[in-house]
């Protein structure tokens, strides 16, 4: 029996000092989050790129506002190359210093009062947006983008930080014969000469992270709709939609089973708009 009492002793302190090690913070430095003193709506970046100088450049037009009255904007904006901002369409003083645009609204705006602010700038980012060579070509590249962590700043002035969601458009100029992937629905497609332009749009509001950006030479395949009525399509290289066939293969499925499972149905409009953009499949 003492033997036994031993045992039971020991497993129950072992089971007790279990939680305890379970719920032990990672190390390091903490990062907080710093409060917002506005709320960002909108963002719409309207950008042509240049894949063989890894450069882009144009014009982001910011919706926002104030929480509470309020005579500068901060926003994060990392080696960004500005040229000019204006707020509602009038010159506004601006600054970059320490990661941060700084720009200055001449009077106070009231909490709750929306505004646009526009800015011109170019950037050679080193991070959140990468040039990878394609290895099958000399002169093509592939165009990727990750955000988490505040790395949308290198390409975007924008308020980067989780606690605050936006919809947001990119409007995105590039070369032929490259393809611009984003979030949302395809609202256009515009060749102009040599060049096209293509235009995403989320309508969702979302953390500023998951703006993403894919350009390259890609084309568009299908996959069964889910329920018999949610479109579903996926983008790979051009001249491996059946290998992309093989790799979405369950995607149907999945959609199918995650949404019984939680018992929450896939938004079929909003997917809808997203895979088409119209009626019919965008160009590839």
């Amino acid at each position: 029996m003492p033997k036994l009492r031993h045992l039971a002793a020991t497993f129950l302190l072992l089971a007790a000092a279990l939680p305890l090690a379970a719920q032990r913070l990672p190390e390091g430095r903490e990062r907080r989050i710093r409060d917002r003193d506005y709320d960002l709506v909108h963002l719409r970046a309207d950008l042509s790129i240049d894949p063989a100088r890894g450069r882009l450049e144009g014009t982001a037009i910011l919706s926002l506002a104030p929480l509470a009255p309020l005579d500068v904007v901060e926003l994060d904006a990392i080696a960004l190359e500005v040229a000019a901002v204006r707020v509602d369409g009038r010159p506004a003083p601006f600054a970059t210093a320490q990661r941060r645009l700084r720009i200055e609204l001449g009077s106070p705006a009231p909490a709750g009062r929306r505004l646009e602010i526009a800015i011109d700038y170019a950037a050679t980012p080193t991070a959140g947006v990468y040039f990878q060579p394609d290895r099958k070509a000399a002169d093509r590249y592939w165009i990727t983008t990750y955000g988490e962590g505040g790395l949308a700043a290198n390409w975007l002035p924008i308020y980067s930080e989780p606690n605050d969601k936006l919809t947001s458009e990119m409007v995105i100029t590039v070369p032929r014969p490259y393809t611009v992937v984003s979030n949302g629905r395809l609202v256009g497609r515009e060749e102009k000469g040599s060049a096209v332009t293509w235009h995403w749009r989320q309508e969702r509001p979302h953390s500023d992270y998951l703006i993403v950006l894919y350009v390259g030479d890609y084309e568009r395949g299908e996959l069964a709709p889910a329920f018999g009525e949610i479109p579903l399509a996926y983008w790979v290289p051009r001249g491996r939609l059946e290998e992309g066939a093989y790799a979405f293969r369950d995607t149907t499925r999945m959609v199918e089973f995650f949404s019984r499972r939680l018992g929450y149905r896939y938004p079929a409009a909003a997917v809808r708009r997203a895979s088409t953009g119209s009626s019919t499949p965008p160009p590839a």
